[in-house]
């Protein structure tokens, strides 16, 4: 015959049980996600370091009197980035979701060429692009 303090003990013992798998579980679930992470960490760099700055951007354009890219990072993934030119906030400054819908609703695309005449050479006259960041 158990008495209740034995029964009080088994309970904790599977409630303790419970937590530690629970606890496997979870830590599995995270390494199996930062095991992909990594992976896609990976790919981009092997892209990024296959690739010069100018080779990456895929669209230019005229946006509110100032220069704004579209970078593929990878194949499947981009960012955008903004000239800035104003004195405190100097240099290229990534742009959010909405700014990138209005580049292309009140903005001018513009081919590399015509960009290079307005703006400059990015890495040359332009200050490059702070992919390091990403």
């Amino acid at each position: 015959m158990t008495t209740e303090t034995d029964q009080e003990i088994l309970k904790l013992q599977k409630i303790i049980d419970g937590y530690k798998d629970t606890l496997k579980d979870k830590t599995a679930v995270e390494l199996e996600g930062a095991k992909i992470q990594l992976s896609n960490y990976e790919k981009e760099l092997k892209y990024l370091k296959g690739k010069s700055q100018r080779e990456l951007i895929s669209t230019y354009f005229y946006w509110e009197r100032s220069a704004a890219v579209i970078v593929d990072i990878t194949p499947e993934k981009s960012r955008a980035f903004i000239l800035r030119v104003l004195k405190e906030h100097e240099g290229w400054k990534e742009a959010t979701p909405d700014q990138v819908k209005d580049f292309f609703i009140d903005g001018s695309r513009l081919s590399k060429s015509e960009f290079e005449k307005v703006f400059g050479v990015i890495g040359d006259n332009l200050p490059n692009l702070p992919l390091e960041k990403l």
